[in-house]
């Protein structure tokens, strides 16, 4: 029996590496880094599956779940837990070790809490917390099947680490066209005064008098006609 399913593990192993080699793999990910990720990532998501956090710290609060839509909480506390932290919901490592804060309440789709960790939207536990110590546990189903798929590297949740960035890409470059298309909107456009400068300088500037014309006419005005004794000079040395 135990050599049964040291085979089939072996077989599976085996043929998920060659599915991942055949497949397309993008640039940024490569099939070495897919591969290197593959065991970490699927450790991870066997941890996600299930929640079991022990909580130190004051508080007063309760909270039961069976689904997202069936689910309920109510009260505060603020506490250390060690333990399964539950599903991640995105790249991040599982750390057995951390803060759970949560205050306020919660009924189904209406919350009105705040400092929830992440909950799987088909996650069945309870939490309770009275006064110091305090616990926090659940089974998360839409993990379970993440967990599955990842087997044949079909990842459900976006959590595993060493995956092609195309989709965070695609994100990127939405985001930057709505950027680009908020600031058209938001430049004024061009007025007519800034489409036709040339001709108000020329408006403005003022048309040339009489006077700018015709400067040598006045000159010539201005000068006095020569006399009699001007036009003469050589007789008047005779006598």
């Amino acid at each position: 029996m135990k050599k049964s399913c040291m085979m089939l593990i072996i077989l599976l192993t085996g043929f998920c590496t060659l599915v991942q080699v055949g497949r397309p793999v993008p640039a940024e990910a490569g099939v070495i880094k897919a591969i290197v990720f593959y065991v970490p990532n699927r450790v991870f998501d066997l941890m996600d599956i299930v929640r079991l956090r022990v909580r130190v710290g004051p508080g007063l609060s309760a909270g039961v779940r069976a689904t997202r839509p069936l689910s309920a909480f109510a009260g505060f506390h603020s506490s250390l837990f060690i333990g399964l932290p539950g599903p991640r919901g995105s790249k991040k490592l599982p750390l057995p070790v951390g803060f759970d804060q949560r205050a306020g309440a919660q009924a189904s789709v209406a919350n009105a809490s705040s400092g929830a960790p992440y909950y799987d939207p088909l996650e069945v536990g309870f939490e309770v917390q009275p006064v110091i110590v305090g616990v926090n546990a659940g089974v998360g189903g839409f993990e379970i099947l993440d967990f599955l798929t990842g087997l044949i590297f079909i990842d459900l949740q976006d959590d595993d680490f060493g995956k092609s960035a195309k989709k965070d890409d695609n994100d990127k470059n939405l985001n930057a066209a709505k950027e680009v298309e908020e600031v058209e909107k938001e430049e004024p456009a061009p007025s007519e005064e800034d489409m036709e400068p040339a001709e108000e300088v020329e408006n403005e500037a003022p048309a040339p008098s009489e006077e700018d014309m015709e400067p040598a006419e006045e000159v010539e005005k201005e000068e006095p006609a020569p006399s009699e004794e001007d036009m003469e000079p050589a007789e008047e040395k005779k006598e």
